[in-house]
C-alpha cells in the first residue's frame, strides 16, 4: 500500500506545475459554484499523501489504515447489483 501511496504523490508532484491541472483544480474551486455542491469536481479532483492519510506524511498505521477503509468501501460498493454494461 505505502509503494502505491507513494506514486499517487509522485504523480501529483509531477502534475502540479502544469497549468492543465491547475485549471482543473480552480475549475474544481470555484466553476462549480456553491449550487454545485454535490457535483464531483466540487468535491475531489486528485490526490496526495495529505488527502490520502490526512498527514505530510506517512506511516504504517496510515496505510493499514487506509487499506482498511478501501477493502471497506470495495465490499460495500460492488456488486454485481450495482453494476451496468455500456456498449
Amino acid at each position: 500500500m505505502e509503494r502505491e501511496i507513494k506514486a499517487v504523490e509522485s504523480e501529483f508532484k509531477g502534475c502540479y506545475p502544469d497549468d492543465t491541472c491547475r485549471l482543473w483544480e480552480l475549475m474544481g474551486k470555484y466553476a462549480v459554484g456553491d449550487k454545485g455542491q454535490r457535483h464531483l469536481l466540487n468535491r475531489f479532483t486528485w490526490g496526495n499523501i495529505k488527502s490520502l492519510t490526512g498527514s505530510d506524511s506517512m506511516d504504517q498505521a496510515d496505510s493499514d489504515a487506509l487499506w482498511h477503509d478501501l477493502h471497506a468501501f470495495f465490499k460495500a460498493q460492488y456488486s454485481a447489483g450495482r453494476m451496468s454494461l455500456a456498449i
